[in-house]
């Protein structure tokens, strides 16, 4: 310990020089800790928020290939009862997924 002490005597160091220094790395360590840990979490959003355009992507396009068939398509209500979309009414569906196609699979 002597030793120790006899070292900062001689290159001029003060223990409360010591003391807030080591403070300082200490709130460096803690600092660096926490951005490290806000990055990670963002790169967590952001892979969820990249897997959910993927999937809105292909749902949009599966729903317009549905559409563009020329075949009865349905939809539920709220109550859980098939709603078949009139033919009057699916150009209008084909525009709307057409638009959702190009928002989410861009």
């Amino acid at each position: 310990m002597l030793k120790f002490a006899q070292a900062f005597v001689v290159v001029g160091c003060s223990a409360l020089a010591i003391t807030a220094a080591a403070q300082n790395l200490k709130e460096m360590l803690e600092n660096d800790k926490r951005k490290a840990a806000e990055q990670e979490k963002r790169a967590q959003a952001d892979e969820i928020a990249r897997r959910n355009q993927a999937v809105r992507c292909g749902t949009a396009r599966e729903n317009l290939a549905i559409l563009k068939e020329q075949r009865p398509v349905y939809t539920y209500d709220g109550k859980g009862n098939k709603k078949y979309i009139e033919d009057k009414d699916r150009p209008g569906e084909i525009a709307l997924w057409q638009r959702e196609v190009s928002d989410a699979c861009r």
